[in-house]
């Protein structure tokens, strides 16, 4: 059984993570209905889905976005689209990116455009001859030119004209630069209107959207979803949401494919290509990752050792959680454990949103990095 936890009160609510009770990220719409906005400063984020779209536009910092059969270098102006239900994975690796990201209901204007939510985008973000080429190196991931014929070509390299590219077995025709700058412009347009929207500009506010909207469907390769289609994704969605709510529900415990085979009514080796087809990993690497993001929420609100720490996150051994935060943050438990000690004694002293796995920034803090970059940051 797990630790009781002695819950800590820090002195300053700066920080935040994500709360990860369900790896289906419920989107709350606070100010205007159907759209959220927000800058999020991000070394790791799990596997998981929303029912909205999801745009990033990455204003600092690498990482790589990785998606169910795809895997996508972000650099510094990157602009990506998430679909609605599609799992993905931001990592950062060593460091850490921010990015501006709008979510957008899939109900969005459904009385205008009832085909929104059956819309289906290409995970394809290109860079240009003169951008930023400080993509992150992964050995175990192919880059600009893979040399197996059947790679992924996640950075494809665009001049000013159109070019056609083959992306999930599709070719598409990608369109000129002008275009893919616009959505990146539009971006930062819609997210300063946002955080310093009045009463009175909603409609300034929603006029911009529809804007970014139009530049998105001009620009990025799509297509519609019959309603067949489109249901029978519902459904593996939901089924691959039940296995996740059983796995945040039971990973303090011992958990085994057979359980989630059980669960489901299928075989375990049906259940282990499921993972595979949806996250890219098996279902031991993402129970681990899952664990791992308990573990870095527990260090910021409770006092455990490492045993009680590992034992609380799931780890059957301090050793295996050690090892993650080695690896993901260059410093051991202990002298990760020893840094936020500092940061609680003095906040002032230590960057403390380069110790989270995520840290969201306040409106001010959101519009004050937007206006610094000037009218283009690419």
């Amino acid at each position: 059984m797990a630790q009781q936890m002695n819950h800590k009160s820090p002195k300053q609510p700066i920080l935040h993570m994500a709360s990860n009770t369900q790896e289906y990220e419920v989107v709350s719409y606070e100010r205007i209905p159907h759209v959220k906005v927000f800058v999020n400063k991000i070394r790791y984020r799990n596997y998981h889905m929303h029912g909205a779209f999801e745009l990033l536009l990455v204003l600092e910092g690498t990482g790589r976005m990785n998606l169910k059969d795809h895997s996508i270098a972000l650099t510094k102006g990157s602009f990506v689209i998430v679909n609605s239900g599609e799992m993905h994975e931001i990592d950062a690796k060593d460091g850490a990116l921010v990015g501006l990201f709008i979510q957008i209901s899939r109900h969005f204007l459904r009385d205008y455009i009832p085909y929104w939510k059956n819309l289906m985008f290409y995970p394809v973000t290109p860079q240009y001859e003169n951008a930023s080429h400080d993509t992150p190196q992964d050995k175990n991931v192919s880059h600009d030119t893979p040399q197996d014929k059947n790679a992924s070509h996640d950075t494809p390299q665009y001049e000013n004209a159109s070019h056609d590219i083959t992306c999930r077995g599709n070719t598409t025709h990608m369109p000129p630069r002008n275009l893919y700058e616009n959505c990146q412009k539009s971006m930062i347009q819609v997210a300063k209107r946002y955080f310093s929207a009045s009463a009175g500009e909603e409609v300034a506010f929603l006029s911009s959207i529809l804007i970014l909207l139009q530049h998105v469907l001009e620009t990025l390769p799509h297509e519609i979803l019959s309603p067949v289609s489109y249901e029978r994704r519902k459904k593996k969605n939901q089924r691959i949401q039940r296995i996740q709510d059983y796995l945040d529900e039971n990973y303090l415990s011992p958990i085994r494919l057979k359980d989630l085979a059980d669960l489901e009514g299928l075989t375990t080796t049906h259940i282990s290509h499921l993972f595979t087809e949806y996250y890219g990993i098996s279902f031991q690497e993402y129970l681990n990752n899952l664990r791992y993001e308990k573990a870095m929420m527990l260090l910021r609100t409770a006092h455990l050792s490492q045993e009680e720490l590992a034992q609380n996150a799931g780890f059957s051994d301090p050793k295996y959680l050690n090892q993650m935060i080695q690896k993901r943050t260059g410093h051991s438990l202990r002298e990760y454990q020893r840094i936020l000690e500092q940061f609680e004694e003095n906040p002032a002293a230590l960057g403390g949103e380069d110790f989270w796995l995520e840290y969201i920034y306040s409106s001010k803090e959101a519009l004050a990095l937007l206006n610094s970059l000037g009218d283009c940051i690419f």
